[in-house]
């Protein structure tokens, strides 16, 4: 089903930032990155069960989901930044 959510949002440019948003912004978190995002979640899903039968495999999954947690939090501070920095813009 994530796989399925990835190419609707590829295919349909759904997360594109908005024209406002600076270019750094709008280059890097773009529906590609929000498509790998949900293929990688859906990776995460299918290790889950070989997690609990072997060591390796909960490792590969923590790590995937590090990464995934990192870029989440990375989009979201540089839009924070970015959103704050339009409206003091604004207040001046």
């Amino acid at each position: 089903m994530l796989l399925a959510l990835g190419i609707a949002i590829f295919h349909s440019h759904v997360g594109e930032p908005p024209a406002s948003d600076p270019l750094l912004i709008r280059t890097i978190f773009n529906s590609l990155t929000w498509a790998q995002v949900y293929w990688y979640l859906g990776l995460a899903a299918c290790i889950s069960p070989l997690a609990l039968a072997h060591p390796r495999w909960l490792s590969r999954g923590r790590w995937l989901l590090l990464v995934l947690g990192g870029v989440l939090f990375l989009a979201s501070m540089l839009t924070l930044i970015a959103h704050v920095e339009q409206f003091k813009v604004i207040a001046d």
